[in-house]
């Protein structure tokens, strides 16, 4: 007989194991919090299944195993954090963590007013009220007698937490009339060194690449690809990175962030946001301290007269002319990172060691037509479309095949080194043209561990789910129902898109066939709910499985060898059978009144997307779709300012939210220490 407590262990043990079981059938993942990566003891049994982690050599680590079944192979005391509590070192200075202002009170009702954008005189309002009216005469503890007082406090806070803005103006020659251009920005390095001697950030930081395995106990074992620096680029750049007796090389991992977008109606800015990868996904990815860093806006450069009075030349001329400038705007703030890329600069971390940091850019999230403007390729458009390979159009609707000829930057600067030594300018034009490329040079080029083309990644939210599916399968559907006049019939005898059990995210639609829809996530929400033909079913498989949290795939060695022939489940051979499935869905559409062809560039991309899934991690890592709110935000930034120079204070009003998410975090973080 077990004792009570021997009993509730083995139960426990039932349960977790049952658990596991059912997570497997439903292609979940078990994702283990921190305090259960364990190393394996000498002499410890080998448990059945469990995750091995290799951390990459240069970070002196050693290989540890993660226990499945709620068990620890290992006490947890033996893996000991290198450095001190991040709480109690963020919270080591006498001075209390919401200062300047005179008291926390004070703190709190300044972080109500940025966070609901309040005016000046909704501000007076509020504080008068709490004074005479809320509170009884001298009852408050807030100190703050108008808005002038909060701002004061504010200024100094922005000094101490904020990062300022530094402006680049360019002038150049168009048809010979001078053409201005002004780039306010943030240093993204000094950013960078914010977040890697952030106390409070200590615990999460990663330095270096690690290969994560779901092993068997028969040597069998599978790939797991969550984080991007559980993917294969960064193990590249690592290996590259020199071992230095002294001080440890690491890569600064950043992800680049930029959409057009409608500030008004009539007012369209591009953000350009930054993310630092040596940070977990729910950190980056989020809002708060060591999440997304705005670096600037950069305005759209459009031509000051009629665009119909030029001739075709001269737009041309002008389109080359506008991603000149761009590239050199872009050029102002992120080429502070050029030399460091290849140098490195050594700083003292939040853990009080030294590493050398090497800047680079990972990850670009874009659509399509900005991922051009940013290669400055030559678009949907051209012969070769894709700003990853140089593909031919008319092969865009193969997307099983991995012998494309991929963009490099030493490829791309060799081709454009070589076409300008050309005499012409035909000769030049049409060697550019056959790669796909415009007459202007990178500024990336010159940046170490930051190749433009391979750094932009596979975005579902506009590849896919506004793409495939919102712009070409869904439209096809419509014209099916209405060539076949059923349009009526599917929305009336057919309501089951609105009938469909609600739950968390999921929008339902009464007239699904004549309702509108204008962005990706509508799209997808349709996509959800569809019992449609072959072709939508093989995107919808698609679709969902390779935007798994956890991926995993097989690997080309013995123990990845064994565990495709003992059949091991592997996401990525499941998306691979799925993107077949529907390219042969695809190859099957009929001809007749209806046609449709699947050769266009967003259904290319499908064939990079597992291969970026391998190099950085799962699809959430680089998906547009959660910097896609920045714009609300920034229609709310716009609503605070006169709308005389708004630039100027959005950047302002910015720096006010930046500085109260660092202070709030700082204050957490002192309540956590005073409770130890």
């Amino acid at each position: 007989m077990y004792s009570p407590n021997e009993s509730s262990s083995v139960l426990l043990r039932l349960v977790v194991r049952l658990l596991h079981y059912f997570l497997s059938l439903t292609c979940i993942t078990w994702r283990p919090s921190d305090h259960e990566l364990t190393p394996l003891a000498v002499g410890c049994q080998v448990p059945p299944e469990y995750i091995l982690v290799v951390p990459h050599p240069n970070s002196g680590r050693q290989p540890y195993r993660i226990s499945l079944d709620g068990e620890p192979l290992e006490a947890p005391s033996s893996r000991s954090r290198p450095h001190e509590s991040s709480f109690k070192a963020a919270t080591s200075h006498s001075q209390k963590p919401w200062f300047p202002f005179p008291s926390l009170a004070d703190f709190s009702f300044t972080r109500s007013t940025v966070r609901h954008g309040l005016h000046a005189a909704e501000i007076d309002n509020d504080l008068r009220e709490l004074h005479n009216v809320w509170t009884k005469p001298g009852g408050s503890n807030v100190t703050l007698n108008n808005h002038r007082d909060r701002d004061k406090y504010l200024a100094i806070a922005r000094k101490m937490h904020g990062m300022p803005f530094e402006r680049i103006t360019l002038e150049d020659k168009f048809m010979d009339k001078t053409c201005t251009f002004t780039f306010d920005y943030r240093d993204p390095w000094e950013w960078l060194k914010l977040i890697f001697t952030d106390k409070t950030l200590a615990d999460f930081i990663v330095y270096h690449s690690e290969r994560k395995y779901y092993c068997w106990s028969d040597g069998s074992r599978v790939r797991l690809f969550d984080e991007p620096n559980t993917g294969t680029a960064w193990g590249e750049i690592d290996d590259e990175l020199t071992c230095d007796e002294r001080f440890s090389h690491i890569f600064a991992a950043l992800h680049v962030w930029i959409d057009e977008g409608m500030v008004t109606r009539h007012l369209t800015k591009q953000p350009v946001l930054l993310r630092n990868l040596n940070l977990p996904s729910s950190i980056f990815n989020g809002s708060g301290n060591g999440g997304s860093f705005f670096l600037g806006l950069l305005s759209k450069i459009k031509y000051d007269g009629d665009w119909k009075q030029l001739s075709e030349l001269q737009q041309l001329e002008f389109g080359r002319f506008r991603r000149v400038m761009e590239q050199k705007l872009l050029d102002a703030p992120l080429g502070k990172l050029r030399k460091r890329s290849h140098d490195g600069e050594g700083l003292r971390c939040s853990d009080n060691e030294i590493r050398v940091l090497h800047p680079g850019i990972l990850i670009e999230s874009f659509d399509a037509k900005q991922a051009a403007q940013c290669t400055c390729t030559r678009g949907h458009m051209a012969n070769h479309p894709c700003p990853m390979c140089n593909v031919d159009v008319s092969q865009l609707r193969e997307i099983n095949r991995d012998d494309y000829e991929a963009r490099t930057s030493k490829m791309m600067a060799g081709i454009f080194g070589e076409a300008n030594k050309h005499g012409t300018k035909t000769a030049l034009e049409q060697i550019l043209k056959d790669y796909g490329m415009h007459n202007v040079k990178l500024f990336l080029w010159e940046h170490r561990f930051s190749d433009p083309y391979r750094a932009y990644r596979y975005d579902k939210l506009h590849s896919c789910d506004e793409g495939i599916w919102g712009k070409h399968l869904y439209e096809l559907l419509l014209k099916v129902l209405a060539h076949f006049g059923r349009t009526t019939d599917f929305t009336q005898k057919y309501p089951s898109i609105d009938n469909v059990p609600r739950w968390s995210g999921l929008k339902h639609f009464k007239n699904v066939v004549g309702d509108k829809i204008h962005e990706g996530n509508g799209y997808m929400d349709i996509l959800r709910n569809s019992k449609l033909v072959h072709c939508v079913r093989a995107c919808l498989e698609l679709c969902m499985m390779q935007s798994m949290d956890v991926m995993s795939g097989y690997e080309d060695d013995a123990a990845g060898q064994a565990a495709r022939t003992a059949r091991r489940p592997s996401r990525l051979a499941k998306a691979e059978e799925f993107r077949r499935d529907y390219q042969a869905a695809c190859d099957r559409h009929p001809d007749g009144k209806i046609k449709k062809t699947f050769a266009f560039l967003k259904q290319h991309l499908l064939n990079h997307a597992l291969n970026d899934i391998r190099e950085a991690g799962a699809l959430r890592n680089f998906s547009t779709r959660l910097g896609e709110g920045f714009h609300q935000e920034l229609s709310e930034l716009f609503r605070l300012t006169n709308k005389r120079d708004a630039d100027e204070q959005i950047d302002r009003h910015d720096m006010d939210r930046e500085a109260v998410a660092h202070m709030e975090t700082a204050i957490q973080a002192y309540w956590d220490a005073c409770k130890v």
